[in-house]
């Protein structure tokens, strides 16, 4: 008998076979979906491949950026043309060229995005060269700023009507974000790849672990791209002097996700090095300048690691899309497993602190030993030599890659096996066994118990059903309701355009996530005269009707809802010229049937909205009981007053009204800028109040960035123009305003997106004279906590409660030496420096565990294996 007769054909995977020696018999059959077809025998139980998950040609290999092309090459595209087949012996599957579209700075009506700047070659080369090669995607930096807008959706449109055989890719880049920013911006903009520059191995390894596990539990592997340089971050060598690059590189090809480098990267070529350092290394150097000598020889090798790291990610499954385990994480420290089926495993471990590090790496899926395949200590840690996974000794500043010693699929032909085989019960044997009483009575028992017990299980999920706690009905919400409302008293004083320069900033406005735009007054006065009051005709040196009329259209069209300031005598004296009854009836009759009027401050618009200063809580209390108004601006919450006084009127505020009609506002005309308030309380402390406070959050002009009373708004435009190098303090101020601006920004964002913000109760926790805390929650929603203490020294503030757990994720902070963003810190005693502020959060608990308990129980798929096992008699 011919032994391939007791033989069966499985699929095995094909990029193992290549690790493993053959034995007996070579391997049969065609390829099919990565797998080949080997022959075993029958009574052999084979491995099966998991299944190869789809892939796309930018998760394949690394992505090279060439920001700055005329920097790469003299020549251009031509130059980089012919650098492609350098590209190919690096392995980079994806080229990430300019932008190469012609723009003039500043200035939007020179933009034209189809256009190719002559100066990286003429329009005809390049479209000639790029159709021939094919432009495979898309890359659009500073993603979270376009994503917002109304014009997301074309971008995505044109996109996706590519006919391509080839999968095209939208890329885009974040800068600046934190985790859940990312994640959450990943999911709305849908794109197929996100550059994040999340990790940085100066950052604690125990933060790094966090940030790697939240995006990948999250988001498939395939979307997230890993960057660590670039034309806002610099080179890889230049992030900084003291981590050597290769651990830069050794971090990036080994995360679950794509690697992304810019060009020198693979030599560690420094911010402000030519590219031509990478073609010299094939050159002579002079024997004579031993200095040039070792530097050639440095970045030989750190191109030859980068070689081996990028071929061994392209050739290994459990790196290229493997699962990502996290082992050990330090201040100074990570390590992390990657592990694919039955291929090779691969352990990660680096240390970039100043001192040796001894990580205890144990874990039920890892061998006593491992081998090295990587290595920057070649020293201690020899190629190919094995070592202990226990306990492992590093070197600082070192990292190391080992694969573990569990072989990959078997593609082996097994031989025949000699001894009895066991058969089991043939058909006929089968069917008499079957037919004899006693295993009718079992089976016709087991049936009726089996009916019973799925009864009383559909009878307990409809008690469950019927028990289950109800989502909390969403509170009536108004469009003052949803976001920040933006104040610009001297329309004048903000733009020298008057409000031709407010519709002109109405883009940036959106992206701080201004909900309402409370203008002027702009009405026409005269100081102190009754007769010259105006109401309904706009001053001629701030606008024209028309240029209103089309503020109100382009403000509508992103969503932004206008309020116009109607305060009578707002130049100079009484507000209501001591004359009420007389202003009153003067309002009355130039005024619109839809609108009325309310003291302390009239505000016209879909929404009537007074404001009030320096009144207790009971007197604005009475305030909002008489007038009515839709939203009442009030100046209580103030951090220069002690924190119990702040606590008893938001208590008596909220307790008393809907928080829909509660507005909270700590600058104005009459009050100054937030920055001014009060020069020893920085503006992040009253930024993380307002927002955070039930009610309306309501800024002036400049408030975002700390601007003081007196200072030109202009100064908000020229953040984003670069400050002459020598000139450090102007610098160091720039830099300061937009950390400040971001902070605004991420507050807003926050709280337009949580229902415990927007709209959840308010429950005071701790108040002193120089520090307050309270907790915003919301039905089943995250519930968020906040902390702040204004005054010079620390504050310790006891949280525990019964209702509250004994920790809580930090969620954003002034203080991120102590308190760092996505770190989890104890309630009990919660520790903060003078002048600083933090938000937590933490999770609604319930009766969650106890209801996934009772889902598990009636999981569907144990009543289908059930039904089954009832109708199969057993074997003999």
């Amino acid at each position: 008998m011919n032994k391939d007769d007791d033989m069966k054909e499985v699929e095995l995977n094909e990029m193992d076979q290549e690790k493993q020696p053959m034995t007996g018999e070579t391997p049969t059959g065609t390829e099919k979906n990565g797998c080949v077809k080997v022959k075993v025998p029958e009574d052999t139980e084979a491995p099966r491949c998991k299944p190869i998950p789809e892939m796309h040609w930018w998760n394949e290999g690394p992505l090279y950026q060439i920001s700055d092309l005329d920097a790469f090459s003299e020549k251009g595209l031509k130059g980089v043309e012919e650098k492609l087949d350098y590209l190919n012996q690096i392995k980079v599957k994806g080229l990430v060229l300019g932008p190469i579209h012609t723009v003039q700075e500043n200035q939007l009506s020179t933009l034209e995005l189809t256009s190719i700047n002559p100066e990286f070659g003429s329009e005809e080369e390049a479209c000639i060269y790029w159709l021939n090669k094919g432009v495979d995607g898309i890359f659009l930096s500073h993603l979270n700023e376009i994503a917002n807008t109304e014009a997301w959706p074309s971008v995505q449109g044109i996109f996706n009507k590519t006919d391509a055989t080839k999968k095209r890719a939208l890329m885009g880049s974040v800068t600046g974000l934190i985790t859940d920013d990312v994640s959450h911006l990943l999911n709305r903009s849908s794109v197929d790849l996100l550059l994040t520059g999340l990790l940085d191995p100066l950052e604690p390894g125990v933060r790094q672990a966090a940030v790697i596990q939240t995006l990948y539990s999250d988001h498939l592997q395939t979307s997230l791209g890993w960057s660590l340089s670039g034309r806002a971050q610099g080179s890889l060598a230049s992030r900084s002097p003291a981590v050597p690059v290769r651990l830069y590189q050794m971090l990036l090809f080994t995360l679950p996700g794509t690697p992304v480098f810019s060009a020198g990267d693979e030599v560690g070529l420094k911010a402000g090095e030519k590219p031509e350092a990478m073609w010299d290394l094939e050159s002579q150097t002079e024997d004579d300048n031993s200095t040039a000598k070792t530097i050639q020889e440095e970045r030989t090798a750190v191109r030859d690691f980068f070689k081996t790291l990028s071929d061994l990610r392209g050739k290994e499954r459990s790196l290229l899309h493997g699962d990502y385990i996290s082992l050990y994480s330090s201040p100074t420290s990570l390590a992390f497993l990657r592990l694919w089926d039955q291929s090779e495993r691969f352990v990660v471990a680096l240390n970039w602190g100043s001192d040796s590090v001894t990580m205890t790496l144990t874990n039920s899926d890892l061998p006593a030993e491992a081998v090295v395949r990587v290595s920057t200590d070649t020293e201690n840690l020899a190629v190919d030599t094995k070592v202990s996974v226990e306990k492992k000794w590093i070197r600082k500043k070192q990292l190391m890659t080992r694969e573990t010693q569990k072989n990959g699929c078997v593609k082996v032909t097994v031989p025949e096996n000699s001894g009895a085989k066991y058969t089991g019960l043939s058909k006929d044997e089968l069917i008499k066994v079957a037919g004899t009483a006693g295993w009718v009575r079992i089976r016709w028992a087991l049936l009726v118990l089996f009916f019973l017990g799925w009864v009383g299980m559909l009878a307990g999920a409809v008690v469950l059903i019927v028990h289950a706690p109800r989502c909390k009905p969403i509170p009536e919400m108004n469009w003052w309701n949803e976001g920040l409302l933006y104040q610009i008293s001297d329309v004048k004083a903000f733009s020298e355009k008057g409000l031709k320069g407010v519709e002109e900033q109405l883009d940036y406005m959106s992206q701080m996530k201004v909900k309402g735009l409370v203008l002027g007054p702009i009405h026409t006065v005269q100081a102190n005269q009754l007769d010259t009051l105006n109401l309904v005709r706009v001053k001629s040196e701030v606008a024209t009707e028309n240029d209103l009329e089309s503020l109100l259209n382009q403000a509508n069209k992103k969503g932004i809802s206008v309020v116009l300031n109607l305060t009578p005598n707002y130049e100079n004296g009484s507000v209501w010229f001591d004359n009420v009854t007389a202003v009153a009836e003067k309002i009355r009759v130039s005024a619109d049937k839809k609108e009325e009027i309310v003291k302390e401050g009239l505000f016209c618009g879909g929404a009537l909205i007074g404001s009030v200063t320096r009144l207790s809580a009971d007197y604005v209390s009475l305030v909002l009981n008489r007038s009515g108004v839709d939203l009442l601006l009030t100046g209580l919450a103030d951090p220069a007053e002690s924190g119990q006084k702040q606590a008893r009127g938001i208590k008596k505020l909220y307790s008393s009204h809907q928080q829909t009609n509660l507005g909270w506002s700590l600058s104005g005309p009459s009050l100054g800028s937030l920055a001014s308030r009060s020069k020893a309380v920085p503006v992040r402390l009253y930024q993380m109040l307002l927002f955070t406070l039930p009610g309306t959050p309501v800024f002036s002009a400049g408030d975002e960035v700390g601007l003081k009373t007196g200072e030109k708004p202009q100064i908000m435009w020229d953040l984003e123009n670069p400050v002459e190098e020598n000139n450090a303090a102007a610098k160091t101020l720039q830099e300061e305003r937009i950390a400040v601006r971001n902070f605004f920004k991420t507050l807003s964002d926050l709280r337009g997106r949580e229902r415990s913000l927007l709209h959840g109760e308010y429950v005071s926790l701790n108040s002193s004279s120089t520090s307050l805390a309270f907790r915003r929650l919301w039905d089943q929603s995250d519930r968020f906590l906040t902390a702040m203490n204004w005054g010079n020294d620390t504050v310790t503030m006891n949280l525990a409660s019964s209702d509250l757990p004994d920790q809580a994720r930090v969620r954003l902070t002034t203080d991120t030496k102590n308190l760092a963003v996505d770190s989890m810190v104890s309630l009990e005693k919660l520790q903060l420096g003078p002048k600083q502020a933090v938000l937590l959060s933490y999770p609604y608990v319930g009766q969650e565990k106890e209801d996934s308990r009772v889902n598990r129980l009636y999981h569907p798929q144990a009543l289908f294996l059930f039904y089954d096992l009832l109708f199969l008699p057993p074997s003999q």
